[in-house]
């Protein structure tokens, strides 16, 4: 059990946490500001930014629908964007359950993240 923790704590807090710190590092040298350009701090922005409550918006986003049509020069009907947005609307009803097992599994490890943060004693637990 003990090295499994160890294990989740690596893969999903200190991996991510010293990429973002080489990362912070590299803005510093190159003279910005952190704490103006992050009031909330980095960590907490970029857990935001990845977090965002809008995932279900990027599985049939109408902006990078028409980005690709625009990106291959393609040029369709009315008829077809309707027909195009059925079919995608279909897709989602179809894989709901493989949808939902993701939603599920993607809790599942944070509250999982969250266990092992606080078993450690981590200053930031209660963010987790």
């Amino acid at each position: 059990m003990k090295l499994r923790n160890r294990l989740v704590y690596g893969l999903f807090y200190w991996g991510p946490a010293k990429f973002l710190e080489a990362y912070q590092r590299l803005l510093k040298l190159a003279g910005k500001d952190l704490a103006a350009s992050f009031p909330e701090g980095t960590w907490q922005f970029y857990v935001g930014y990845a977090l965002r409550d809008d995932t279900a918006r990027h599985t049939c986003e109408t902006r990078g629908f028409d980005a690709t049509l625009c990106q291959y020069d393609i040029q369709l009907s009315a008829v077809d964007r309707v027909t195009a947005w059925t079919m995608a609307a279909i897709y989602a009803l179809r894989q709901y359950d493989d949808l939902l097992a993701n939603e599920w599994r993607e809790r599942v490890y944070t509250h999982t993240l969250h266990q092992v943060a606080v078993e450690y004693g981590h200053k930031d637990a209660p963010y987790y």
